[in-house]
């Protein structure tokens, strides 16, 4: 008798050549969904592998605003052209309302120069990038050049390479950047180049890490917005103009490390109304402190005259407004100690 319980069985064979097929179109459609060479959608959110495909994904897309940009992952494995807003649709001259946010984390660029115009210079298109970790340098160490991100007025956040080779922010850098509230500036870097975030009026506040030893000139100048920045204790001089016209900054403390406090560094800073100058500063250029609202300054130690500058030109060009500096250095009763003044007057007394 048959056994009419049998049931018949497909070939090991069989099943095995199923499960490729199923698996490679498994594989296949993952590739279309997440690799916009592919991809005929509207791509954002989509990692792209080639500048090509991304360059015609980006045509083919309708304008948006800066609060709601396009966002992409770019992983290039080839990298034989720059790394520059005109090689990514943006560009200075374009009159584009496609406004991108960029993640190139995963591609192995090794540096954003700068020249004559810098290769995001005035790219109003771009909201917001991720610089890969392998790039080195960004914009012009001469300082010779334009700024590498200078005047994209609607970027709004940049995540910058922490490898140990990524030692300076260039001048220019951010210059002009209104839109960037704000940065983390990394562990490797020890320079913060001339006018590297000048103007970058949203920006609220700034953590400069103990790696830094040089904030040079007019390098966070008229930041109106930044109301707290922490100076390293390993600066030695504070550039001139570094921070003036910082109006909302409502405290600073300079550290001890610090020896100059350059020409006109917190001239403008009318939000502040106490320093202590401690020790360590031997030299006050002319205009440092001048147009601010302070109304207690303590010096720790000992300036000369000659190191302690003033222009009489007027009042904006002396160190420390009205008659500070005279009463410092009057050599009966000035020196170390705690001087006052009334809001807006122009005579300090020396407390005792």
């Amino acid at each position: 008798m048959k056994n009419t319980n049998k049931v018949s069985k497909m070939p090991v064979f069989g099943l095995a050549v199923i499960a490729a097929v199923a698996l490679t179109l498994a594989l296949t459609a993952c590739d279309i969904l997440n690799n916009s060479d592919d991809d005929d959608g509207d791509g954002d959110g989509k990692t792209f592998t080639s500048l090509q495909a991304y360059r015609e994904w980006y045509e083919k897309q309708p304008d948006n605003t800066p609060d709601t940009p396009y966002r992409v992952t770019l992983n290039f494995k080839e990298t034989n052209f720059s790394f520059s807003g005109g090689n990514f649709n943006l560009t200075h001259s374009s009159n584009s309302k496609k406004y991108i946010f960029l993640d190139v984390s995963g591609s192995p660029f090794t540096k954003i120069s700068s020249g004559n115009t810098g290769d995001f210079e005035d790219c109003k298109n771009l909201v917001g990038i991720i610089i890969p970790n392998t790039v080195t340098s960004i914009g012009d160490e001469t300082g010779l050049g334009h700024g590498a991100f200078q005047g994209c007025a609607n970027l709004t956040s940049v995540t910058l390479p922490t490898n140990a080779a990524f030692t300076s922010i260039n001048q220019n850098t951010f210059s002009g950047c209104a839109k960037l509230t704000g940065i983390t500036i990394p562990n490797s870097v020890t320079r913060i180049g001339g006018w590297a975030f000048n103007g970058c009026t949203s920006l609220t506040s700034v953590t400069i890490p103990n790696s830094v030893n040089s904030i040079e000139q007019s390098a966070f100048r008229d930041c109106a917005g930044l109301t707290s920045v922490t100076i390293p204790n390993g600066i030695t001089d504070i550039g001139p103009s570094a921070f003036r016209n910082c109006a909302g900054l409502t405290g600073i403390t300079i550290p001890n490390s610090v020896t100059t406090i350059g020409a006109f560094a917190f001239n403008g800073c009318t939000g502040l109304t106490s320093v202590i100058i401690p020790s360590s500063v031997t030299s006050i250029k002319a205009g440092a402190f001048g147009s601010t609202s302070l109304t207690s300054v303590t010096f720790e130690g000992t300036i000369s005259s000659s190191d302690f500058q003033h222009q009489n030109v007027d009042s904006n060009s002396e160190s420390f407004p009205g008659d500070l500096r005279n009463k410092y250095l009057d050599e009966e009763d000035g020196g170390k100690g705690t001087y006052t003044r009334e809001s807006g007057g122009n005579t300090w007394t020396k407390q005792p």
